[in-house]
């Protein structure tokens, strides 16, 4: 028998690709009484009763299972939705979340909207495993002033690497996350 928070789980797999049991959690039972012991056995029914897949990414920082209904997603969609998932768990209410949004000459893996203790932010967020971030391209939009008359604003920028490729600019705000993403709340929520 499926319920609703199996639903919900099935809802955000088609949508998103996959989730791992820590993003279970933090998605759909931090508030529970061990939430994270549900997120595990509610996977483990949808994975024996064939509605997800199971797959362990070697390259992960946590070699955690990635469930699944279609195809795994990567190491790099994995962490992206670690991201998404501590917004939620921290208490910011995601309004939008663009994957793989492109602009003239540049594209980002993301562009995240929420609004987190009574204001409204958005940020880019760039996952970078092998490739490095083009600032030059994100300075070239900030001056386009494309996104500041939609937004009012220019997104801030996210840097999600356990090597980052620092910024040294000073037209842009960039912050840095590990792929653990530790001190989220401290570096990341406003």
């Amino acid at each position: 028998m499926l319920t609703d928070k199996d639903i919900q789980v099935l809802r955000f797999v088609s949508e998103h690709g996959g989730i791992t049991i820590n993003q279970a959690y933090k998605l759909f039972w931090k508030d529970a009484a061990y939430g994270k012991d549900l997120a595990r056995k509610r996977l483990k029914h949808l994975a024996d009763t064939g509605a997800l897949k199971y797959t362990e990414l070697a390259q992960s920082t946590s070699n955690e299972r990635v469930y699944y209904s279609t195809k795994p997603y990567s190491t790099h969609a994995l962490y992206l939705l670690d991201f998404y998932s501590n917004m939620v768990f921290y208490g910011a209410e995601v309004l939008d979340f663009r994957k793989e949004v492109a602009f003239s000459k540049m594209r980002s893996d993301c562009l995240i909207k929420y609004n987190y203790k009574g204001g409204t932010y958005i940020s880019f967020v760039e996952i970078v495993i092998t490739n490095k971030v083009n600032y030059g391209n994100y300075e070239s939009l900030k001056e386009s002033g494309q996104l500041q008359e939609e937004h009012g604003v220019f997104p801030g920028i996210v840097i999600i690497s356990n090597v980052p490729q620092r910024y040294q600019g000073r037209k842009l705000n960039v912050k840095y996350l590990e792929y653990r993403q530790k001190d989220f709340v401290r570096l990341i929520l406003p």
